[in-house]
């Protein structure tokens, strides 16, 4: 009886150490930007939160470019039922929370950082708008007015509909790289990149024409390598880039990865979970690495483009 002890002692073995594994890290930072945002959200919600501009609009808006702004809120608002109801059916369809619904939720919990963009960006005043909660982000630096705005539309629902750039990106590299199964994940991204920024850009030129927003303010290097240099519907080449290359590219090749049966990165260690834990986790993981995208645009357009005394000189009246 000793002699069996023995031998059970000896044969076993210590239990296995649990490593953190990547969607655990995605998903702690991405808790950290929620717990973030309902901070400023609350200051801004006990400051006053989304009241009445008190500044004077323009006596009026042109007759097109109340049209076409009108046009484009109905588009936005449409793409966003769009992307709603593609990841309700996915998550039905895998009783759990897919890709595509992790990005949606990841996109709308990037609306925080709206209003970082507030220094290069004038709005039209006649968007649908609502007081920024920009002023309540620490180190916030906005365009030196006494109030600023951020818009319902595109802006509340047009983050949202940027899981449909990730999605019209993917099905294009599919098409683009269909002759070609044995094309590795850089080949990919580099066709994800290029196809995303030509999306990117064809989506802000649509939105900077109908009089919706513009990036008035440039510093003289953006303003080389920008369409439309030195007026108010210049759009700098970089910036499109950058959403292309960060913050569409990548996700489109984990799109593609997910939809081929395998894990994307940001997700591994998520499907040992049970179905709820393992769609919490997936969502935060989401949230995280879309903010964390994010930042650098903003970082981009708002420090490294951006010359708030540079202001162009043709800028109509009704953007602010």
């Amino acid at each position: 009886m000793a002699k069996t002890t023995d031998t059970a002692k000896a044969t076993r073995r210590p239990a296995p150490r649990l490593r953190p594994a990547p969607a655990h890290w995605w998903a702690l930072l991405g808790a950290i930007f929620v717990i973030f945002q309902a901070w400023v959200y609350g200051r801004w919600l006990l400051g006053g939160g989304p009241g009445s501009i008190t500044w004077q609009r323009p006596a009026a808006l042109p007759t097109a470019t109340a049209v076409t702004v009108r046009v484009g809120e109905a588009v936005v608002v449409l793409g966003f039922l769009t992307c709603v109801g593609i990841a309700v059916r996915e998550g039905l369809r895998h009783r759990r929370l897919g890709f595509d619904g992790a990005v949606l939720i990841g996109w709308t919990m990037c609306l925080w950082q709206d209003a970082l963009c507030d220094p290069t960006v004038s709005f039209n005043v006649y968007d649908l708008h609502l007081k920024s909660w920009g002023p309540y982000i620490p180190g916030f630096s906005g365009t030196g007015t006494e109030e600023t705005l951020t818009l319902i539309v595109p802006g509340g629902t047009g983050y949202p509909v940027m899981m449909l750039t990730v999605v019209m990106t993917d099905q294009a590299v599919r098409a683009l790289t269909r002759n070609r199964p044995g094309w590795g994940l850089l080949p990919r991204y580099l066709v994800a990149a290029t196809a995303g920024t030509l999306i990117q850009g064809c989506i802000e030129v649509t939105y900077i024409l109908a009089g919706t927003y513009s990036y008035s303010s440039y510093s003289p290097l953006a303003r080389t390598l920008a369409l439309g240099s030195g007026h108010w519907y210049q759009l700098c080449l970089v910036e499109v880039l950058v959403v292309g290359a960060v913050c569409t590219a990548p996700f489109a090749v984990m799109r593609h990865t997910w939809r081929n049966g395998g894990t994307p990165v940001i997700f591994r260690g998520a499907d040992t979970l049970p179905a709820r834990d393992g769609s919490v986790l997936r969502a935060l993981a989401a949230i995280g690495a879309l903010n964390a995208g994010l930042l650098v645009y903003m970082f981009v357009i708002a420090v490294v483009l951006n010359d708030p005394g540079n202001v162009v000189s043709d800028l109509p009246a009704y953007f602010r």
